[in-house]
């Protein structure tokens, strides 16, 4: 467990120390920030609608998809076009291991991504006038579906990127 740990720290550090990290992560939150915005000015709203700006319209999970697809696309792959799986593979650690590794690493360098979008409906309810009542019990439930897609999706781009060499 304690490599694991390991491999999963030294992949988020090489994610967010990179110029494509931190790239990656303002886009994202500047592109959720601007639909978020123009989904507040284009329509009326009522209690729920934090919750249906945020995870309602196909635009929100097509950019889930494609910040996953950059997150895990050279987990794997990348390490075999360096030439450097062989070395991780002589480690004393399992393959299994590593995958989980980077499985966790990827997944928790989305979750890290896109905590900032949680502000969003505080943001809204402090600046609208009156203040809105916020149903926190479908946005957490919301919430919690992203994040265990988000897993599957993280699995599924780390398989994609096990199977291909570059």
């Amino acid at each position: 467990m304690r490599s694991v740990l390991i491999i999963a720290r030294h992949e988020l550090a090489s994610l967010f120390l990179a110029p494509i990290g931190c790239v990656l992560a303002s886009l994202m939150l500047f592109v959720a920030g601007i639909t978020f915005w123009w989904q507040i000015a284009q329509n009326a709203f009522d209690a729920d609608a934090p919750m249906k700006l945020l995870f309602n319209g196909s635009f929100f999970w097509i950019m889930i998809i494609v910040v996953i697809a950059v997150l895990t696309m050279r987990l794997v792959a990348g390490e075999k076009a360096d030439g450097t799986f062989e070395l991780l593979l002589s480690a004393p650690v399992g393959e299994g291991a590593i995958i989980v590794a980077k499985f966790i690493a990827a997944w928790i360098s989305f979750i890290l991504i896109v905590l900032p979008t949680a502000l969003f409906p505080l943001v809204l309810n402090s600046f609208s006038r009156p203040p809105i009542s916020i149903d926190w019990g479908p946005y957490a439930g919301a919430a919690l579906l992203m994040l265990l897609t988000s897993a599957l999706f993280c699995a599924v781009g780390i398989l994609f990127s096990s199977i291909t060499r570059s």
